[in-house]
C-alpha cells in the first residue's frame, strides 16, 4: 500500500486516524529507511477497524514485533483509557517491548504526553499513560505467555510470537500454550465498552508442522499471510495469502518463486535456505506448515554424494548433481528417494586435514553401540565408515571400536556420555594406550531434544551436500535388518519425539557433524588455493635441491613467483 504524500506532509489529523500512515511516521522519528511494500501492507491490515479477531503470520525478519509495538502505540495515543495486554514468548521479550514503548514515548514529540506521570504506575512488564481514568488495571501490561494474569482486564489483546521453538517442542508442549493464550482471551473486555471494544491481534511464524496458530484459527480470525516468496501454488495459503500478492500473483504469474520483500532478495533468501534447512525455511519463510512426508522427513538421501572414498588422498572439489542417480545402489529410505554420485571431480587430489570417530554407547534399552567415522577435506565431511556394534561396555566391544580408530588413522574419538557418567571413555582409554595410538578423547553431552537435535544439525549440511559417503559403507548398510541401517535412520527421522524405535546410527552421524561444524565454513576455492600454493612450494624445494639459488619473495598469496633480483647459477 503505497501513500499518496510524502511523511513531512502529513497532519495530526492523518497520523491519529490512519495506522499506516502514523507507522510511516514513526519509521522516520527512529531514523528507519521508508517501511517497504510489505510493512505497510502489514499495518494496513492490523489499522482495519472493521474486523476484531486478527491474524498476522510472516516472515522472520519483517518486522512484526515492531509493527505489535507501534500499533500499540497508536492505540493508546487514539485511546488514554485502552487496557492492552501483550503476550510474548519469554518474559525477557514481554520486558523488551514495554521499555520500547517508553523509549518512544519519551523521545518521539507526538507521543510525550503519553508518558507516565510521577503518580502513575510505571515498571518493567506495565505503565499507566498520562491522562488515564484510575483503573485496577495498568494501560499496558506486557507478560511472557505462561504468566499469571489474574485480575486484569484488557480492551485489547496482542499475541506477539508466543510460539517459540523452546516451548513447542512437543504436543504437550504445545497444547499448553493453547491453554495459557485461552486463558489470556479471558480476560478480554467481552463487546467493550462506550469508547473501545474488545480485540485481539496475533502476529507469529510458523514454528512447527503442528503450529499452534494452525489450531488457534480456527476461532474465526481472519488471517494475512506474507511469506518470503511468492507461492508457486497459492491453494497451499487456502485464501489466507495476503490480498495484495494474490492480486499480483494472478496478474502477474511469472512472480511465482521470486522475492516478496525488497529487503529479502533472491541471494539473501537462498543463503538462509541453506543455513537452516529446508524444512525450517519451509516453515519460517514461505509459511506452510502443510505435513506433508516430504516436510515431515526432511532428511533426503538425494543431498548426500557417494562416491568411491580412498584412504591415501582424495579430490578437492566436487560439484553435486540431481540426474546422477545410482540405480544399482539399494537402500532403506523412501521410495522415490535415491542416492547421488558427483557429476563432476576434480584432478587435485589431497590427504586428509582431519579424522575423527563419534560413539553414541548403547544405554539400558535396545539400541547397539553407534560410531561413525568421518574426515575433513576442504569445507567437506567424508563418511569413512559406520555402524553399530552388539553390546556397549564388555570388552569386545570395545577392542572391536579401537581396532577402528587405528584402522582408520582417527586423531579424536568423541563419546557421547550422557549414559555411564564417563565410565565408557575410562573404558576405552587403556585399550588405546596398549595400541601406542596417538588419538585423543572427548566426551561430549546432549542436551537438546534429540530429534530436533538431529535434524537442525544435518539437513543444513546435507541441503548444501557437504557430506560424501564411500560407496562401500553404503553397499553394506543395505545388507542389515533395515529398522538398524543408517539410510533408514536417516530418513526417516522426524521431529516428533520417538519417531523411530533405534537411532544409534543417525545420532553418532549429527555427532560427527556437529564436532566438525566450525571448519565446515571452508569455502572449495581455498582449498584450491592452498593445493596450488603447496605444489608450487614443492617445484620451488625441487629447484633449490638442483643447486640454483632463488631471490625475492617465493610464494604470493596467489601463488606466483616474484623474481626481483632473477635466477643466478
Amino acid at each position: 500500500m503505497k501513500r499518496n504524500k510524502p511523511v513531512e506532509d502529513y497532519t495530526l489529523h492523518d497520523i491519529v486516524n490512519d495506522f499506516g500512515m502514523f507507522f510511516a511516521y514513526m519509521f522516520k522519528q527512529m531514523g528507519l529507511p521508508d517501511p517497504t511494500e510489505a510493512q505497510l501492507e502489514m499495518a494496513a491490515f492490523l489499522g482495519r477497524d472493521d474486523i476484531n479477531d486478527k491474524m498476522l503470520l510472516a516472515l522472520r525478519g519483517l518486522g512484526k514485533s515492531l509493527t505489535a509495538q507501534l500499533y500499540v502505540l497508536w492505540r493508546l495515543l487514539r485511546n488514554q483509557d485502552e487496557h492492552i495486554l501483550v503476550l510474548s514468548g519469554s518474559s525477557k521479550r514481554s520486558k523488551n517491548f514495554t521499555n520500547f514503548c517508553l523509549a518512544m514515548m519519551r523521545s518521539v514529540p507526538l507521543l510525550k504526553h503519553l508518558y507516565p506521570s510521577n503518580k502513575q504506575r510505571k515498571a518493567g512488564d506495565h505503565f499507566d499513560v498520562n491522562g488515564s481514568k484510575p483503573s485496577d488495571s495498568p494501560n499496558m501490561f506486557a507478560a511472557g505467555i505462561e504468566t499469571g494474569l489474574a485480575g486484569f482486564r484488557a480492551t485489547l489483546i496482542v499475541s506477539d510470537d508466543i510460539e517459540q521453538p523452546t516451548n513447542s517442542r512437543t504436543p504437550d508442549a504445545r497444547a499448553l500454550l493453547i491453554h495459557f493464550f485461552n486463558e489470556a482471551i479471558n480476560l478480554l473486555i467481552s463487546e467493550g465498552t462506550e469508547d473501545t471494544q474488545g480485540e485481539v491481534v496475533i502476529l507469529g511464524t510458523y514454528q512447527s508442522q503442528e503450529s499452534i496458530y494452525k489450531e488457534l484459527e480456527k476461532g474465526g480470525y481472519e488471517v494475512f499471510i506474507v511469506p518470503a516468496e511468492y507461492p508457486n501454488d497459492e491453494s497451499l495459503y487456502e485464501h489466507r495469502l495476503a490480498p495484495y500478492l494474490a492480486a499480483r500473483l494472478k496478474k502477474f504469474p511469472d512472480l511465482a518463486g521470486t522475492a516478496v520483500d525488497e529487503r529479502f532478495p533472491a541471494e539473501v533468501l537462498a543463503k538462509r535456505r541453506l543455513k537452516i534447512g529446508k524444512s525450517a525455511y519451509n516453515l519460517q519463510y514461505l509459511l506452510n506448515p502443510a505435513d506433508s512426508d516430504d516436510l515431515k522427513f526432511p532428511l533426503k538421501l538425494k543431498d548426500l554424494i557417494v562416491t568411491d572414498i580412498d584412504s591415501v588422498d582424495n579430490p578437492l572439489r566436487y560439484t553435486y548433481s540431481s540426474e546422477n542417480k545410482i540405480k544399482d545402489l539399494k537402500h532403506w529410505g523412501f521410495t522415490g528417494d535415491s542416492l547421488m554420485s558427483p557429476k563432476w571431480e576434480s584432478d587435485e587430489r589431497k590427504p586428509f586435514e582431519y579424522i575423527a570417530m563419534t560413539i553414541d554407547p548403547s544405554g539400558r534399552g535396545a539400541d547397539e553401540t553407534g560410531y561413525t567415522i568421518g574426515a575433513l577435506l576442504n569445507g567437506k565431511i567424508f563418511i569413512l565408515s559406520f555402524g553399530g556394534v552388539e553390546g556397549g561396555y564388555d570388552e569386545e566391544t570395545l577392542k572391536g571400536l579401537v581396532d577402528l580408530a587405528v584402522m582408520y588413522k582417527v586423531n579424536t574419538v568423541v563419546i557421547e556420555s550422557n549414559f555411564g557418567d564417563g565410565a565408557f571413555m575410562h573404558m576405552l582409554k587403556p585399550l588405546i594406550e596398549m595400541r601406542k595410538a596417538k588419538i585423543d578423547l572427548e566426551e561430549v553431552t546432549a542436551t537438546k531434544n534429540k530429534e530436533n537435535r538431529i535434524i537442525d544439525t544435518l539437513e543444513p549440511v546435507m541441503n548444501q551436500h557437504r557430506l560424501i559417503f564411500d560407496r562401500k559403507q553404503l553397499e553394506k548398510d543395505f545388507g542389515g535388518a533395515a529398522k538398524y541401517t543408517l539410510t533408514y535412520q536417516l530418513t526417516h527421522m522426524s521431529k516428533e519425539k520417538g519417531c523411530i524405535k533405534h537411532d544409534d546410527r543417525v545420532d553418532s552421524l549429527e555427532m560427527l557433524v556437529t564436532h566438525m561444524m566450525e571448519w565446515l565454513d571452508v569455502h572449495d576455492s581455498y582449498g584450491m588455493q592452498r593445493y596450488e600454493d603447496d605444489a608450487l612450494q614443492l617445484e620451488l624445494d625441487k629447484i633449490e635441491k638442483m643447486g640454483l639459488k632463488l631471490f625475492g619473495n617465493n610464494l604470493q598469496r596467489r601463488g606466483q613467483l616474484n623474481f626481483k633480483n632473477g635466477m643466478k647459477r
